[in-house]
């Protein structure tokens, strides 16, 4: 669902010269009209801005212009899934929390009650995080006093986990070759599909094998399955001293030659070797978000 944008409303004359003279919105129209936005959200962009333009001129007896003048800045993309329980997610985010991904700097979600991770880029950034924790944090307090049922919306919630994407102008203007996008010519499909690229590259998981094996036993299991005796007991030892040891020391004392073969086949294998020693393998949620249903 879309649940954040930050529109720039321009006039139809010189835009160039009027950068710096527009309307700026920023804002969740999901949670001005519902208080919430863990799901049962908006999927349509010119419905949710024609809704929005409708609020601001109740809301300050103006006249804005129609949608044709209406261009995005930002919009950010959310994907709810539930895991049942507070238990699962937080056994979730804590073992992707302890993952190394290449050319992103990870940093827990503090404003989150720390159950939340963020990967900041240049063109996106990514959040994955505790729905409940953040409503408790953030958004609970607005409904005392109100006929909101707050017991059973905190029950509906406690399992749930999201999975965000902030698009930037510049992914935009990369993906539609134009430096100003209207809104109406943005489409959800678009918008989704960023999505699934941008956390399919940060999970390391590929269209060819998605399901990605993580514990000892499974990686053990599939090495057996795809390759001899002899090259799988190889490949499981040197995976468990990645685990073990991590990347950089392992790297270091195994010969450049070795070490990329062996990476190159484990990755084949679709094994995950990203963990670190800290990382419970008693406790692997089974949960792959390209395979889940998304709660709507």
């Amino acid at each position: 669902m879309i649940v954040l944008c930050l529109f720039e409303l321009i006039l139809e004359l010189n835009i160039d010269l009027l950068m710096d003279m527009c309307l700026r919105l920023n804002g969740s129209y999901h949670k001005i009209v519902k208080g919430y936005n863990s799901h049962d959200g908006y999927y349509n962009l010119s419905e949710i801005v024609l809704g929005l333009k409708q609020i601001v001129e109740n809301a300050y007896d103006v006249i804005l212009p129609n949608l044709q003048h209406w261009f995005v800045n930002r919009i950010d993309i959310a994907i709810c899934f539930d895991l049942e329980n507070q238990k699962n997610v937080l056994g979730y985010l804590n073992n992707l929390s302890l993952c190394s991904y290449p050319r992103r700097q990870l940093k827990n979600y503090g404003d989150f009650g720390g159950t939340g991770i963020y990967y900041a880029g240049s063109s996106t950034t990514l959040k994955v995080y505790n729905k409940y924790a953040e409503f408790k944090k953030h958004d609970i307090n607005k409904f005392k006093n109100t006929s909101f049922d707050l017991i059973n919306y905190l029950t509906v919630i406690q399992g749930f986990i999201r999975f965000e994407v902030e698009i930037k102008k510049k992914k935009l203007v990369n993906l539609y070759d134009k430096k100003y996008i209207r809104v109406r010519n943005i489409c959800y499909n678009e918008l989704r599909n960023i999505w699934s690229d941008e956390f399919m590259k940060l999970l390391k998981m590929y269209d060819s094998d998605l399901k990605v094996v993580r514990s000892k036993e499974e990686v053990e299991k599939r090495l057996n399955t795809l390759f001899d005796t002899r090259k799988a007991n190889r490949l499981y030892s040197f995976y468990l001293s990645l685990v073990v040891d991590g990347i950089n020391l392992v790297k270091a004392r195994t010969s450049h030659n070795v070490y990329y073969t062996n990476v190159r086949d484990l990755k084949k294998a679709g094994v995950d070797f990203s963990q670190m020693l800290d990382i419970n393998y008693e406790n692997i949620v089974d949960f792959n978000p390209f395979e889940f249903k998304e709660v709507i």
